[in-house]
C-alpha cells in the first residue's frame, strides 16, 4: 500500500494508480482494474502534482496564516487557514512558538480559518508553526508543522507603519523609494510594520519580496477584512481597513505613531495622532523625534491603564473621555415619548432633531405640533432627515408632516443625501445617515435608536394584542440616553457638522454655540461614525468586547458582522460570559407563532436567526425579549415577543454604550452613526439592572427546541434569497 504520508511526486503517482485501480475494480463496473493505463495515470499524477503547487488551488493543500504584533502581557490572536485536504482528516490544530504548543483550537466546518488566543510574556520575534491534529491529539498523517506567520512582540520601541498597497509592481518588486524613505526612521530606532494585501502565495511570498527590496524585517499586517467575505460593492476600503489594522495594534499597546506611504482615502481622521507621510515628502528629523516621543507617551498610557476598555475605545475610535455629565437611559416607549415632549416644550433657543426615518402617525403629529408651537414662540427649529426614508414625508406626500413643517417660519427641514430615483446603486442605499439625535438649547441631548414613528415611542402597556393583531401595531423595544452636560455639546457639534455638510453656505442664523455646565459626575464619550472612511462603530464594539473581563450583555436584533463575532469568540475563550437579548422581526405570540406580518420582515427574521447559529455554537447565550404582560394581551400563550430595535452593550457592569449603531456590517462600515458611552459602575448600574430584569422574563433560544428546528428550512431559504450585500 503506498505511504499516504509521503508528499513526493513518485508517491503521489503511486497513490493515484492505487486509487484508480480500486475505483475501476469496484462492484458494478464493467472495466477490470487490470485495464489501467499506467501512462495516462502518470500524466494525471503530474497534473495533480502541479495543482498542489498552483496558487489558485493552494488553499486545498496549504496551511497559511498571518503575522501577529503585540506587547508583553497583552492577549493576541493566532490564526491559520487550513487547507481543505488537511481539514478533511483533522479535528483541531496546535499553534507552536519556540518549539512548544501555546494554544490549540478546533477546526469548524463553517469557518475557513482557525483561531486561538495567546498572551506573550516577553518581547521578541518568533515563527508561528501550526500542526494539524486528529480527535485524539495525534499529528495527522501526511501533515507537517508549517510556518504560517511570525509573532512580533514589541515593548518600548516606536513603530512606523508602511503602506505597500501602492508600491508593489505587477512583477512583485517593491518601489525603491520605500527603502530610501525608511532610512531616517530606522536610524531613529523605529520598528517597521507593513500594511498590504497578502496574495494567494501567502505571507511568506510577501516577506521574500520585502527582503529582496533590502527592507527591514517587520510584521506584515494584512487587514482581516480583506480575508473576510466582505461585500465592498466597488468601494475602495483599503484606507479604512489599514486604519482598522493600525487601531487594533494600538489598542494592544503597540505604539504605531505614523504611516509612510500614499493610500487613497486616508485622512487625518483615520487614526488619531497617527499622521501619514507621502513617499515624496522628506520627513524632517524633528518630526520623527516628536513621533518617537508620542510613542513613549502611548506606551506609558497603555501600561498605566492596563489596556482597559477606556484605553481601547480611545485607540479604536479617537473618542476622548468627557467628564461632568448626568446621563439617564430609557427603554420604555411611553416614558421616552413623554420625556421627548418635555424637552421640546422646554426649549428656549434651539431644537435640533436628526433622524433616519420620519413616519406619519400619532407620534409624528404630536411632535410636529410641539415643534410648531416652540417655533412660533421664537425657538429656532432645525430638522435633518436621511434622504432615503425622509423623502415620502418631505417630498412625495402633499400633506406629509415634514413637508408642512418646513413651510413654517422659524422651522428648517432638510434631507441628508437625497436619493435620485431611480438610482439602484447599492452604495447609495447603504451609505446613509442612520443617526438619531435630539439636542435642545445645546445643553441636553437624546441619543439612541429611536426614529420618529409610533413603534419607537409607544409603550407596550398602551396596545392590546390578540391573535388577529398585525405585527406592525406591536411596539418595538428601543433605547435612548439623555445626557446633560459637556457631552451634549459633542452631539450638538455633530448635528451642526451634518447640517453644514448638506448646505455649506448656510450661516446658521441665530445659532450660538452652547457651553453646557458641569451637572453630574458621569464620564462619557461621544462616538461619531461617518461611514465608509473610519469604521468607528466597529471599533467601539470591538474595543468593548476585547476589554471585557467577566461579562458582555448585548441588546440588538441585527446579524453580527464577522469581525465582531470574532471579538465575541475571543471573549468566550477568556471565559467571559456573553449574553445577547434579541427579538423577533415579526412579533410572535407566546406559543412562538408569528402574528400577521409582511413577508420581507419574516425573511429578515429567519436571516437574522440563521446568523445567530454560530454564536450559539460558541457558547453565547441568546434570549428573545418578552414584552411586559398585561390583561389586554390575549393572544395565544398570553404574552408577546416583539421586535428589538435597541442598540445597547454593557461590559463588566462598568461600561455601556447606547446609540444608533447595530452590530452588523452596514453600521460597522457604511452608515453614519452616533453612540454615547458611559463609564462607571454607578452610572451603568441602572442600565444593567433593567436588562437583567428583561432577561429574567425572556425566552431562551434553544437550537434543539421544536420551535427552532421547525423553522430550519425557512432559515436556509432566507440565507439563499436575502441580499447579502445589505447586511454583510
Amino acid at each position: 500500500m503506498p505511504d499516504a504520508s509521503d508528499p513526493s511526486p513518485d508517491a503521489l503517482e503511486r497513490r493515484v494508480v492505487e486509487a484508480t485501480r480500486k475505483l475501476l475494480s469496484a462492484p458494478g463496473r464493467d472495466a477490470p482494474g487490470a485495464d489501467v493505463d499506467a501512462g495516462g495515470l502518470r500524466q494525471l499524477s503530474g497534473v495533480l502534482e502541479r495543482w498542489v503547487h498552483a496558487a489558485a488551488l493552494s488553499r486545498w493543500f496549504r496551511t497559511s496564516g498571518s503575522d501577529v504584533v503585540g506587547t508583553p502581557g497583552t492577549e493576541v490572536e493566532l490564526s491559520a487557514q487550513i487547507g481543505t485536504a488537511v481539514r478533511l482528516r483533522a479535528a483541531k490544530v496546535a499553534f507552536e512558538i519556540e518549539g512548544r504548543v501555546v494554544a490549540e483550537a478546533p477546526i469548524e466546518s463553517d469557518r475557513p480559518d482557525v483561531r486561538a488566543s495567546y498572551v506573550p510574556e516577553r518581547d521578541g520575534v518568533w515563527p508561528i508553526h501550526v500542526r494539524a491534529l486528529d480527535a485524539q491529539g495525534a499529528v495527522v498523517a501526511g501533515s507537517r508543522a508549517e510556518e504560517t506567520g511570525r509573532l512580533f512582540v514589541l515593548d518600548d520601541t516606536p513603530v512606523l507603519a508602511v503602506s505597500l498597497f501602492d508600491v508593489v509592481a505587477p512583477d512583485g518588486s517593491i518601489d525603491g523609494r520605500v527603502a530610501r524613505r525608511l532610512e531616517p526612521w530606522r536610524k531613529a530606532g523605529f520598528v517597521i510594520v507593513y500594511l498590504g494585501a497578502v496574495g494567494p502565495e501567502g505571507i511568506v511570498d510577501l516577506r521574500t519580496r520585502i527582503a529582496a527590496a533590502s527592507l527591514p524585517e517587520g510584521a506584515i499586517l494584512a487587514p482581516a477584512e480583506l480575508a473576510h467575505r466582505f461585500q465592498d460593492l466597488g468601494v475602495d476600503f483599503r484606507a479604512t481597513f489599514a486604519a482598522i489594522a493600525i487601531r487594533r495594534a494600538r489598542a494592544r499597546g503597540v505604539p504605531i505613531v505614523g504611516l509612510l506611504g500614499s493610500l487613497p482615502g486616508w485622512s487625518a481622521a483615520q487614526v488619531a495622532d497617527c499622521p501619514a507621510f507621502d513617499w515624496d515628502f522628506q520627513v524632517p528629523s524633528e518630526v520623527i523625534a516628536r513621533r518617537a516621543e508620542h510613542a513613549r507617551v502611548l506606551r506609558a498610557e497603555h501600561r498605566k491603564t492596563g489596556g482597559d476598555v477606556g484605553f481601547r475605545i480611545e485607540q479604536m475610535t479617537g473618542a476622548r473621555a468627557i467628564e461632568g455629565n448626568a446621563v439617564a437611559v430609557e427603554f420604555d416607549g411611553h416614558r421616552a415619548r413623554r420625556r421627548c415632549f418635555e424637552l421640546v416644550e422646554g426649549a428656549q433657543r434651539s431644537i435640533h432633531l436628526q433622524t433616519y426615518m420620519f413616519r406619519s402617525g400619532r407620534f409624528a403629529d404630536e411632535l410636529g405640533a410641539r415643534l410648531v408651537r416652540r417655533a412660533r414662540a421664537g425657538v429656532r427649529v432645525r430638522v435633518l432627515v436621511d434622504g432615503l426614508y425622509g423623502a415620502p414625508e418631505a417630498v412625495i406626500g402633499r400633506f406629509g408632516v415634514l413637508r408642512l413643517l418646513g413651510q413654517e417660519p422659524n422651522v428648517d427641514v432638510r434631507l441628508r443625501d437625497p436619493v435620485a430615483v431611480p438610482r439602484i446603486d447599492p452604495r447609495v442605499w447603504k451609505h446613509r445617515d442612520h443617526r438619531k439625535i435630539l439636542v435642545v438649547d445645546g445643553e441636553r441631548a437624546m441619543v439612541g435608536g429611536r426614529n420618529v414613528g409610533d413603534e419607537y415611542f409607544t409603550g407596550f402597556d398602551e396596545v392590546a394584542v390578540g391573535d388577529w393583531t398585525p405585527s406592525e401595531r406591536v411596539p418595538w423595544l428601543d433605547a435612548h440616553a439623555e445626557v446633560e452636560g459637556p457631552a451634549a455639546a459633542a452631539f450638538e457639534r455633530a448635528f451642526i457638522d451634518a447640517w453644514l455638510a448638506h448646505a455649506p453656505d448656510d450661516q446658521l442664523g441665530g445659532f450660538v454655540a452652547a457651553h453646557p455646565r458641569v451637572c453630574g459626575d458621569v464620564v462619557a464619550r461621544a462616538v461619531l461614525h461617518e461611514g465608509l472612511g473610519d469604521a468607528r462603530a466597529l471599533g467601539l464594539f470591538e474595543a468593548m468586547f476585547d476589554g471585557a473581563t467577566s461579562r458582555i450583555v448585548i441588546v440588538n436584533d441585527f446579524p453580527v458582522t464577522e469581525a465582531l463575532a470574532d471579538a465575541l469568540y475571543r471573549a468566550r475563550r477568556r471565559g467571559v460570559r456573553v449574553t445577547l437579548l434579541t427579538g423577533s422581526a415579526v412579533a410572535r405570540r407566546g406559543d412562538g407563532k408569528m402574528l400577521p406580518g409582511v413577508v420581507h420582515r419574516e425573511l429578515f427574521e429567519y436571516m437574522t436567526k440563521d446568523r445567530f447559529e454560530p454564536l450559539l455554537r460558541h457558547g453565547i447565550e441568546i434570549f428573545e425579549y418578552v414584552a411586559p404582560r398585561h390583561d389586554r394581551i390575549v393572544c395565544a400563550g398570553g404574552f408577546v415577543r416583539p421586535y428589538v430595535h435597541a442598540k445597547v452593550v454593557v461590559v463588566d457592569g462598568e461600561h455601556a454604550t447606547i446609540g444608533s449603531a447595530n452590530l452588523d456590517a452596514t453600521a460597522s462600515y457604511w452608515e453614519r452613526e452616533a453612540n454615547i458611552v458611559i463609564h462607571g459602575r454607578d452610572a451603568v448600574a441602572p442600565v444593567a439592572s433593567a436588562i437583567d430584569r428583561m432577561l429574567a422574563d425572556a425566552i431562551v433560544l434553544d437550537p434543539n427546541s421544536p420551535e427552532w428546528t421547525s423553522e430550519t428550512a425557512f432559515r436556509r431559504i432566507a440565507r439563499a434569497v436575502w441580499p447579502s450585500a445589505l447586511y454583510s
